[in-house]
């Protein structure tokens, strides 16, 4: 056993959060929506010393994920749920989800119709625009009246939806994007894992002479997350502020020579051939069947690849480093995630309004951080420590350890920096040249006209 450590990424939080105006969050659903709902039976309660069970009013809470199977896709939110409700049972919480860009539809759209949920997963920049707009709660004055959960968060957890000094969101987790590896694969060919953009190059062409793609990628979702921290390793962070004044271009020597790297990883055969027709789910079963050496993904398909046939021979990196790049190459992506956030109308019923507090606080408290690590293998936004079992979840100790490293790791992943306008673009961008719709020049390219087009420079 060994206690999940403190995860410190306060220098990260070094970048100016107040220059953002709007991840290509994953489409971590598929691609029609379905619904799912939890609901509690009415029992008894400890939680308030001044109440008795039956003098509590019952209290409905509306929460809506950004994953179509709720239970199967996102375990550490309906866990974590039917623990609460069980120590509640005079509150209901009605879970519904939807694959994540049909629910960020949803909901801009339930925002014009006054029909919100109470609780719900939005993208950051959204978030911002939604709580700049009225749309949602304040959650400070709760925060700050209750320093222990303040201070229970990682550093900087706290400012992902900070408009004016209010708290308008909390994350729903870390965003660590990386490459899982099959270890068999490169031992039956005599390969090391590499780490190296030279090494990637040399394992596909040898992977892809016997068939075997280097990195399982389903492209028709157009998800690049380890590609967004290559970026990093190419300064991004060192021109991206001049590149949203207008001062700088997306089409520049250094971003270019990473764009061409990404044409010679295509070229050399890293990807399947059928990458711009499958997606990113079918992409996993790939991996997972030991079709495909590497996967372009995160700590979100920690559990899949603990359950999986090749969990002993898995492994994870934060992908390659350039001899080319610009600056530090140890550069990981242990960033903040998007946002749950609360509807502002949920305050016009008192009753439901601090249910919602309870449950918030319960969801990252000791208990609810208990009940991700230990029982969903998920890592919360929070610093308690608790026992892991290294014996048991193996990969997830494994990934605890990856946390842990010493590579520095930005605040936001490179898209979470942009305008809301952009962030599909520059997954556009990359995902154009890994399917040849575009060479590296033209895919810069199209960002800039569509940063003139959406006029997505920072007044």
């Amino acid at each position: 056993m060994k206690k999940i450590k403190l995860i410190s990424i306060a220098t990260a939080f070094i970048l100016t959060l107040s220059a953002v105006t709007g991840c290509g969050a994953a489409n971590e659903g598929k691609t029609n929506p379905e619904t799912t709902t939890a609901v509690a039976d009415n029992a008894g309660s400890d939680i308030s010393a001044v109440q008795t069970t039956e003098e509590k009013k019952p209290v409905t809470i509306t929460f809506a994920e950004h994953v179509p199977d709720v239970e199967t896709q996102a375990p550490n939110i309906w866990k974590t749920a039917q623990a609460f409700m069980e120590k509640n049972p005079h509150i209901t919480i009605e879970i519904t989800g939807a694959a994540a860009n049909d629910h960020v539809n949803n909901m801009l759209m339930a925002a014009q119709s006054d029909t919100l949920p109470d609780i719900f997963w939005m993208r950051r920049g959204y978030a911002v625009q939604m709580a700049e707009q009225g749309y949602l709660s304040d959650l400070s004055p709760m925060i700050q009246a209750n320093p222990e959960f303040e201070a229970g968060f990682l550093p900087g957890m706290l400012e992902v939806v900070k408009v004016n000094d209010g708290i308008y969101g909390i994350p729903c987790e870390l965003q660590c994007n990386g490459i899982w590896y099959n270890k068999e694969i490169f031992e039956r060919y005599n390969l090391e894992i590499p780490t190296t953009f030279e090494e990637y190059v040399h394992c596909a062409e040898v992977l892809n002479a016997e068939g075997i793609p280097l990195i399982a990628k389903g492209m028709k979702n157009n998800m690049v997350w380890s590609f967004q921290t290559m970026l990093c390793r190419f300064g991004y962070y060192d021109k991206v502020d001049a590149i949203l004044a207008g001062e700088e271009k997306w089409n520049n020597p250094d971003f270019l020579r990473l764009y061409e790297h990404i044409a010679e990883l295509r070229d050399a055969g890293t990807f399947p051939d059928n990458a711009n027709v499958i997606e990113y789910w079918n992409a996993v079963e790939m991996f997972l069947g030991g079709e495909a050496a590497m996967l372009d993904s995160g700590l979100w398909d920690t559990t899949k690849v603990q359950n999986s046939d090749i969990m002993e021979q898995s492994g994870f990196t934060w992908g390659p480093v350039f001899t080319d790049g610009v600056g530090n190459q140890e550069v990981s992506m242990k960033a903040v995630g998007h946002p749950f956030v609360v509807s502002k109308k949920a305050e016009e019923d008192p009753d439901k309004y601090a249910a919602i507090m309870e449950f918030l606080q319960f969801m990252y408290g000791e208990e609810g951080s208990r009940i991700m690590i230990q029982e969903t293998q998920s890592i919360p936004i929070t610093n308690y420590q608790i026992d892991v079992d290294e014996e048991a979840y193996p990969v997830f100790s494994m990934m605890v350890d990856m946390i842990h490293d010493d590579w520095e790791s930005p605040a936001l992943c490179p898209d979470y920096y942009l305008p809301i306008e952009m962030y599909a673009p520059l997954s556009d961008s990359i995902a154009g040249v890994i399917t040849n719709v575009y060479t590296p020049e033209q895919a810069l390219d199209y960002l800039d006209k569509m940063m003139k087009d959406t006029n997505s420079y920072i007044k």
